[in-house]
């Protein structure tokens, strides 16, 4: 896998920038369309950021490789846990295996973990604090050839939430994002339901 590919993966991943909108669909829900906006980004940095965490102690089983993911290992399974800072106060607990294949110019790797929020803030963009508590289901794809990369993220269940406004309850959550990557740029897709909003947020960068 050519070092500029590979790069381009770190890049999608790590991304601190979205460009999206939203749709409402009159849910109830105590959560505005931008907070539920807000929250689908940070779950989705956060899950794959504790991913890249686990690639830079132990390069060889990356969800993102890094110049040290041309391995000498073919295929095996790797369980980690690891605790994520939330970007405000508290934290997530990520957990699950990592499968992975490797061959000649290509990479697969498969992700099926779990995601503990625990007292977990952020702000969204109306300055708006959100503290999070329980747990999703995370599972994830990634592949890496000559034509570029290919990535599947998926976020499935409820947390329960409290906002600086005095707000609070329960939100289901079903998010998929796919992340692309090849010819000099990269894509994030991420949409689905969050407190029932419809949320769609996309960037494109090279």
């Amino acid at each position: 896998m050519p070092k500029r590919a590979r790069s381009l993966v770190v890049g999608l991943l790590a991304a601190g920038f979205i460009a999206g909108c939203d749709q409402g669909t009159e849910p109830n829900s105590a959560l505005s369309p931008a907070g539920a906006r807000a929250l689908a980004v940070m779950i989705d940095n956060t899950t794959t950021g504790a991913v890249d965490s686990q690639a830079e102690s132990e390069a060889q089983l990356s969800l993102s490789p890094s110049d040290g993911a041309t391995m000498d290992v073919l295929s095996g399974t790797h369980s980690f846990e690891l605790e994520v800072p939330c970007p405000l106060a508290g934290e997530a607990a990520v957990g699950g295996d990592l499968t992975f294949e490797a061959g000649e110019g290509s990479f697969q790797m498969d992700v099926s973990a779990s995601a503990n929020y625990l007292e977990c803030e952020f702000t969204t963009n109306e300055d708006v604090e959100v503290a999070l508590d329980g747990s999703l289901s995370f599972e994830a794809e990634r592949r890496l050839d000559q034509d570029g990369v290919y990535g599947l993220n998926v976020h499935t269940g409820s947390l329960d939430f409290s906002t600086s406004e005095g707000e609070s309850g329960t939100c289901e959550i079903d998010l998929t994002t796919e992340l692309a990557a090849g010819n000099g740029s990269a894509t994030r897709s991420i949409s689905g339901s969050v407190c029932g909003h419809e949320v769609t947020a996309n960037s494109e960068w090279s």
